[in-house]
């Protein structure tokens, strides 16, 4: 909703993930630092009952390749290393 809101000029400026202002291709003027807020780590994890296990294990193994890595920068994201 904020970068919307931006984007559209309703307001002059928003606090929105990075991630979030370059998809809405906003760019941003200041960063949060990690002694501000910590770091934002998404997991990911595959369901003991998964309907699909085998294609479940693919993808998560695919998200710790250099290609899935370089996917994540694209969009602005740090990869973990692992």
């Amino acid at each position: 909703e904020v970068a919307t809101q931006v984007s559209e000029g309703m307001v002059d400026c928003g606090v929105i993930y990075a991630t979030d202002a370059l998809s809405a291709g906003l760019t941003a003027t200041d960063e949060a630092t990690a002694e501000m807020c910590g770091q934002v780590i998404y997991p990911a994890a595959m369901l003991k009952d998964a309907a699909h296990p085998e294609e479940a294990r693919a993808f998560l193994d695919f998200l710790a390749t250099p290609e899935a890595g370089d996917v994540f920068a694209r969009a602005g994201f740090t990869p973990l290393n692992k």
